[in-house]
């Protein structure tokens, strides 16, 4: 989820596997193997039982040149590879990157998605996760987990739900990979229930779910919707990271509506947070200077405009 705040703000202002060599047995532990087609990387996952991971990129980004220097070198990213099957596409490449690229509605680089290849002759092409745009390693690796992990749990999770369909835990994991799959009115749907069940999200369990549906809505630039859901997300977190994504969420909503003044003591308080990462910590510091900046801009102008009429 992480990446969406770094969209805002720039807006704002394959494994294929052969039976290895000696020699391709130690390349194997220091890079990823990308599949040589997105139908071998298909094939390969489908017996494998494991998720494509496509990375989309042209040759003029640079950010995609970043994630490959700096990301896909990371020894945590390789091992973390291993439980996938990675390809690269070219998007403007006109043999299979370009139809791709088409066919997943993909408009900006890098786009990172995962596929189920059981699914992906379906209506959602199979899409079970998404990281859209550059993320350094650590980030990356979280959410890179977090898609696996839910492909794994998704149909016990199904299965759960209709032996206990008003379970406020199964309704907020389930939202939260309803989004991941970009089906966002399934996900919105699931909160609703979990809300209905516990409305003081006494143990947390929704606090992601919150945030999933938001960042549903501030992807479509609904932000007065994805706003009051932060907050909620911002006051039931349990971790500083959940906490600290919600508040830079609710600063990044505030400055995309031009509410600087609001924003600034959402992005004050990330920075106070106890336990914020140096991350996260870094994003508001930035964010900040950008709102402080925007603020003062803003009450300038009636000046100017004074000192000129």
């Amino acid at each position: 989820m992480r990446i969406r705040v770094l969209i805002a703000v720039a807006a704002g202002a394959g494994l294929l596997w052969a039976w290895p060599t000696a020699r391709a047995a130690d390349k194997e532990k220091d890079e990823i193997a990308w599949a040589k087609s997105f139908a071998a990387a298909k094939d390969e996952a489908k017996k494998a039982n494991k998720l494509v991971m496509v990375d989309f990129y042209t040759d003029w980004c640079g950010w995609c040149k970043k994630l490959d220097k700096d990301t896909y070198t990371d020894k945590d990213i390789i091992k973390l590879s291993r439980q996938i099957v990675a390809v690269k596409l070219d998007a403007e490449d006109k043999s299979e990157g370009q139809e791709a690229a088409k066919k997943y509605k993909v408009q900006g680089y890098p786009t990172i998605l995962f596929i189920d290849p059981a699914e992906a002759d379906g209506k959602s092409g199979g899409v079970v996760g998404k990281i859209g745009g550059y993320e350094p390693p650590g980030p990356f690796g979280k959410d890179m987990t977090l898609v696996i992990r839910a492909h794994k749990e998704f149909p016990g999770l199904r299965e759960r739900l209709k032996q206990s369909p008003d379970d406020v835990e199964t309704l907020g994991k389930l939202a939260v990979i309803y989004h991941q799959r970009g089906d966002d009115d399934k996900a919105a749907d699931l909160l609703d229930r979990g809300e209905k069940n516990d409305p003081d999200n006494a143990k947390g369990h929704l606090t992601r779910a919150y945030s999933a549906v938001a960042d549903g809505y501030q992807e479509r630039r609904q932000f007065a919707k994805a706003i009051p859901l932060f907050q909620k997300a911002a006051k039931s977190g349990k971790s500083a990271d959940e906490i600290a994504y919600a508040r830079l969420s609710v600063a990044v909503c505030d400055l995309s509506l031009g509410k600087s003044a609001d924003a600034i003591p959402e992005l004050q308080a990330v920075i106070d947070l106890k336990g914020v990462s140096k991350e996260d910590k870094e994003n508001a510091q930035r964010l900040l200077a950008a709102a402080k900046r925007m603020e003062r801009e803003s009450r300038d102008k009636p000046a100017r405009k004074s000192r000129g009429s």
